[in-house]
Order: structure tokens, then C-alpha cells, then sequence
């Protein structure tokens, strides 16, 4: 196991024809990575997560700034030499060799007996549920199975770091939930320094103790679950983490004695904000804000201790699995509210709706952080 971090990293593509562009792919990353922790790498594609895992495992140079494996300086050391295991969105099996043999080949160049080599490739087997395709070649597998024997390879050679590059985008619905928990325990068993890329928010805050959301090749915000999605740092992460994604509408400040609300353009709307937003806001002096309220945090009817109202129209409603998903209008201002699957509502009804005060999100305009951060 190791603790990485990442000093100042860049990763710039040079061209291969003349007069093309150089591609900065990753721009002063700082990151650390602690022993026997899980981290995500989170974003869109072309955020610089891949490129960044690749500079991590010694499989693309770096640019400028440095990697440690402890205290060790890694940028010039092979990926042999730094221990690391890698599976990949496309698994790179060893297409002439049998799922044991695949399994066992990193055993193998390390040098275990073979009493070792079949002890380890039957318990990984059994684990990632392969045992019965053991003598098979991966052209004879399907791509989940596939992608298991590719978790498994890494896993053999006990590494120090273990890197997981897209491992379950080939998989089906129900296959990605039984190897997201099998992932996790497999962390949970070997305490391996693990760091897993995906555009998945669902497998990034569900598999990782801290996930690091990146953007146009930089850093956007590291953070648990809870940290990214209840303080966000700016509009991106805001956007980006939840499911429904969070309401974001411009909204001017308005003012009644010594207390500030924010008045949601193109509605009747007015948000009361918590004491730390409305005495940020006072010392900021701005007239205009970007508003954010999630789904989750809009309540129809009731209205509990604490909580604001605003009145709106049900647009129409969806079912999305577990929940309903209700569109509400207020002038021309829309919002996503979650509600209950059984709530009994009809497209055209008036509702009151309520919030938490505290869970209104505000961010500058211009910069798009949080305010609280400002």
C-alpha cells in the first residue's frame, strides 16, 4: 500500500502534424491520495481523469510537477517498479491465454510457486464468480466476464496501488450493482490504496471514501459524499453531482428591513437564505446571484418546523423508479421537485411547496463558486 500525491501535475499533448494545437489535458493538479484509501476521479469525458490515472501508473509521462508513492519520487520509475495494477474500460486480456492463465501471469513473473499461483487464481475466481470458465480463451466471454477477469489480473499481484479505469462501463445494470459491492468489500479485505475513474456519479459516491471532481483538465472540488453534495465549492460540482441535477436559476436580492431574500428571475419566487448566506451576501454586496435548491430539498404540501413556502403549479409528472418526479411552474420559472411515488397529484393543481432555508445553495455569477468560499 501507499499514499500518492501529485505536486503541480500537468499533462500537455503535443501535436502529431504540423500546425496543430498542443492539448493541455491536465492543468496543476494537486492531489493526495492517503494510504489504503478509496478515491474516485469523477467528470465528462476529456476532464483529464484517464490521463491522470495513466501519469499515475508510469503509462504517460508527465509534463511538469511530480508523483510520490510515499516519499518516493515515482515520474522516472517504470510501472513494474512502482507495483501498480491497472484494469481497464477495455480489459487488455491476453486474448491466447485461458482465464487461468490470464489470472495467474503476473504470479507467474513474480515467481510463486505453482501451489501459490492455483490457491490465489481459485480464491479470485470463486470471488468474481469465474470458476466455471477457467479453461476458457476471453473470446468465449462475455464482456462482463471479461471485465471480471481483468479485476481479477489486477488483483493478483497484490499492489500497492490499484487503478480501475472505467472497469464496469461494459456491464449490465444488474452486474454493475453486484461488482460495485463486490469492489467495495475487495477494498474493505485488501486495504489497498485504490483510485477508480469514472463519469458515474452513482459508482464514484456510492464505491469511494472521497471522490475528486474534475473539469477542463482541473481540479474542481475533493470531497466525501456528503461534502460534495451538500457544499458544493462552485457551480460546476453543483451541477454535476445529484440525480435530478439541482435547480439553478439567476436571482436578485431583495431587501425588507435588516432582512435579505433572494427573488427568483421570471417568477413571484422569494428564497430566505440562512444566517452565514444572508451575512455573506451583506458583506459581498452584490445584486445578483445564481440560485441553487435540489429536488430533494422542495417538500409538496407539507410543511415542516423550520421550513419556507412558495406556492406553484404541477406542470406534469414522471415516475422514475422508486420516485415521482413533478415539473412545477411559478410565471416562467420551472423547477424538478422529488416527491413519494403513491403522492397523488394531477398536472394543473396549485400546490404549496417547502424548503430548509439552510439548503439554498448561492453562487457568484462571475466566478461561479459558492460564496461560502469566497
Amino acid at each position: 500500500m501507499a499514499k500518492v500525491t501529485l505536486k503541480n501535475v500537468y499533462k500537455i499533448y503535443t501535436p502529431r502534424t504540423k500546425g496543430g494545437k498542443e492539448v493541455e489535458a491536465v492543468r496543476d493538479l494537486n492531489l493526495v491520495i492517503e494510504d489504503g484509501e478509496f478515491m474516485a476521479l469523477l467528470g465528462p469525458s476529456g476532464c483529464g481523469k484517464t490521463s491522470t490515472l495513466r501519469m499515475i501508473a508510469g503509462l504517460e509521462s508527465i509534463t511538469k510537477g511530480d508523483i510520490y508513492f510515499d516519499d518516493v519520487r515515482v515520474n522516472d520509475l517504470s510501472s513494474v517498479e512502482r507495483n501498480v495494477a491497472m484494469a481497464f474500460e477495455t480489459y487488455s486480456l491476453y486474448p491466447h491465454m485461458t482465464v487461468y492463465k490470464n489470472i495467474s501471469f503476473p504470479l507467474e513473473v513474480r515467481h510463486k510457486s505453482k501451489k501459490e499461483i492455483h490457491k490465489i487464481v481459485e480464491n479470485l475466481a470463486k470471488k468474481f464468480q469465474l470458476d466455471d470458465v477457467l479453461n476458457e480463451y476471453p473470446a468465449r466471454l462475455s464482456g462482463g466476464q471479461q471485465q471480471r477477469v481483468s479485476l481479477a489480473r489486477a488483483l493478483a499481484r497484490e499492489p500497492s496501488v490499484f487503478l480501475l479505469d472505467e472497469p464496469l462501463s461494459h456491464s449490465d445494470a444488474q452486474l454493475r450493482f453486484q461488482m460495485r459491492t463486490e469492489i467495495k468489500r475487495l477494498h474493505y479485505e485488501i486495504k489497498s490504496t485504490m483510485i477508480y475513474v469514472t463519469h458515474d456519479q452513482l459508482e464514484a459516491l456510492s464505491l469511494a471514501d472521497r471522490v475528486a471532481v474534475m473539469n477542463f483538465a482541473e481540479l474542481q472540488q475533493v470531497g466525501t459524499r456528503d461534502e460534495l453534495y451538500n457544499n458544493p465549492y462552485n457551480l460546476f460540482v453543483a451541477d454535476f453531482i445529484g440525480e435530478p441535477p439541482m435547480n439553478l436559476n439567476k436571482g436578485l436580492v431583495t431587501q425588507e428591513d435588516d432582512d435579505l431574500f433572494l427573488k427568483l428571475l421570471g417568477s413571484s419566487i422569494t428564497l430566505h437564505m440562512n444566517a452565514e448566506r444572508t451575512e455573506k451576501i451583506k458583506r459581498l454586496d452584490k445584486k445578483e446571484y445564481i440560485v441553487g435548491i435540489r429536488p430533494q430539498d422542495i417538500i409538496p404540501v407539507e410543511v415542516p418546523s423550520g421550513f419556507m413556502t412558495f406556492d406553484a403549479e404541477v406542470d406534469f409528472v414522471e415516475f422514475i423508479g422508486e420516485r415521482s418526479l413533478l415539473t412545477i411552474k411559478n410565471g416562467d420559472l420551472t423547477l424538478k421537485v422529488l416527491a413519494s411515488p403513491d403522492f397523488d397529484v394531477k398536472a394543473g393543481e396549485v400546490l404549496k411547496f417547502s424548503y430548509p432555508p439552510e439548503r439554498v445553495h448561492v453562487f457568484d455569477i462571475e466566478t461561479e463558486k459558492s460564496i461560502l468560499v469566497l
